[in-house]
């Protein structure tokens, strides 16, 4: 299968695939998301169990109950629990996929395999982050035990999981697995660019003056 030749091509037409596999991905994308949240579930397990009681994980929905207490009034006492949903931030593997089809990557199923499994680790990362900040958000530092600078690595983390992370890392990865494809295309076209003629002495660029 010839791969394109033109950025213009293959941007539209990653742009178009992209949307036509997140439309079929948001009907399995509580099962496709769930490893993602189950990473995440052992990281909290292992990592924050002075502040999480228990953690359940279901397809579509990750839940962690703190061991805090929060007085509402003389009678009524809830608990704090943190409640993502996997797949809000998972959708990175659909424009990791669209890359592939539109560069019409060599060994794709290998390729997409070995995509998947790879996001699922910054995948986890955003789940933790944003569980985390829902957590400090609900408890006072001074009971968790943190710092004002742990607090803003937090907020940093949760911000970076969640507006930075779950586009970047489909990217670079698709990237580093083809980037010699791209290379080439940049090149191509480059050399496909028009030069003038040697008479020409006009703007060598639209809008120039020199």
């Amino acid at each position: 299968m010839t791969r394109p030749t033109s950025l213009t091509r293959f941007f539209a037409s990653t742009a178009v695939l992209f949307l036509v596999l997140t439309l079929l991905w948001t009907q399995v994308s509580a099962w496709t998301s769930y490893p993602a949240a189950t990473i995440a579930q052992i990281l909290l397990d292992s990592n924050a169990e002075d502040w999480v009681e228990s953690t359940h994980n279901t397809p579509g929905q990750l839940k962690a109950t703190t061991k805090f207490r929060k007085v509402l009034s003389e009678t009524q006492v809830s608990t704090p629990i943190a409640v993502v949903e996997p797949a809000h931030y998972a959708y990175g593997t659909t424009l990791f996929l669209a890359l592939l089809l539109a560069s019409r990557s060599r060994s794709l199923f290998r390729r997409g395999l070995t995509g998947y499994a790879l996001l699922l680790i910054p995948q986890a990362f955003s789940l933790v982050f944003v569980l985390l900040y829902q957590i400090v958000r609900e408890i006072p530092a001074p009971l968790l035990g943190l710092a004002p600078w742990q607090l803003d690595g937090i907020a940093m983390g949760q911000l970076f999981g969640t507006v930075v992370l779950p586009t970047l890392a489909p990217v670079a990865l698709w990237l580093w697995m083809d980037s010699e494809f791209l290379a080439g295309l940049v090149a191509n076209s480059s050399l496909s660019r028009p030069f003038p003629s040697p008479g020409y002495k006009g703007p060598l660029y639209p809008g120039s003056t020199s």
